[in-house]
């Protein structure tokens, strides 16, 4: 299911923002790309 997938995408990028918070642009460029 693709809201499954959106849910497990945004609980990955916050777990990613909370341990690299220098990864963070990288991250959110990484997120933007899977929304589109």
């Amino acid at each position: 299911m693709e809201v499954l997938m959106v849910i497990i995408m945004i609980v990955i990028y916050f777990l990613l923002d909370a341990s690299d918070y220098e990864k963070e642009s990288a991250s959110s460029d990484f997120v933007k790309q899977k929304m589109r």
